[in-house]
């Protein structure tokens, strides 16, 4: 029986029994990421599961992500992105290269006030990861961060050549994976949707609250 014409038999007794036993004590943020995964990626998930499962493999899921530092950013009355983020001029030692265009439009007009001080921490992307499972391991409470945070971070970060990430709301409501990466001798940066099919290399650096 072909895919199209439905589920083989063995196939259906699995999936009956996944549903029987499905965890019922799964917290409302890791269903929300499942139902929001992109099909393939829940299926790929599933599979491999159960192909470890049949070697008699644990199915726990090593960590994404490696706590290597904390930045603590300072309070802002008002942080006002076009008096930061300069595309080829330097502001408070931070070299801006290039804006995207989807970085221009959806944070040059942001205008965040009365920002406090907080903690910023900054991990190391062990193996690449696509969005969903980066946000997933930071957890919704901490994943967003402000834009006059990471303007800190990359000042903390300058001339390092790093890559970095952190996800920021745009001036649309939607968040958004903010990139910045070291080139030459400043910084690019770039504004990607949370849902890309691109996945971030290990060895990039994720900032989270």
């Amino acid at each position: 029986m072909s895919k199209q014409q439905g589920l083989t038999s063995a196939e259906l007794e699995v999936t009956q029994k996944i549903q029987t036993h499905f965890p019922r004590e799964l917290s409302a943020e890791v269903l929300g990421f499942a139902n929001s995964c992109p099909v393939q990626d829940l299926t790929d998930a599933i599979a491999e599961m159960l192909d470890r499962l049949a070697k008699g493999a644990k199915t726990t899921v090593p960590r994404l992500l490696k706590h290597i530092t904390s930045i603590q950013t300072s309070a802002i009355k008002r942080f006002v992105a076009t008096d930061h983020f300069k595309e080829g001029e330097t502001v408070d030692g931070v070299k801006i290269i290039s804006l995207s265009k989807n970085f221009r439009n959806l944070f040059l007009p942001k205008v965040e006030e009365d920002i406090k001080g907080t903690e910023i921490k900054v991990h190391q992307l062990l193996r690449d990861s696509k969005d969903l499972g980066i946000r997933a391991e930071i957890g919704e409470a901490n994943e967003e961060i402000k834009l006059a945070y990471f303007w800190q971070v990359l000042k903390a970060h300058n001339n390092k050549k790093n890559w970095i990430i952190a996800y920021i709301i745009g001036t649309d409501d939607n968040l958004w994976a903010v990139h910045a990466f070291w080139c030459d001798d400043g910084w690019r940066l770039h504004a990607y949707s949370v849902v890309s099919p691109v996945p971030w290399l290990a060895g990039d650096q994720v900032c989270s609250r």
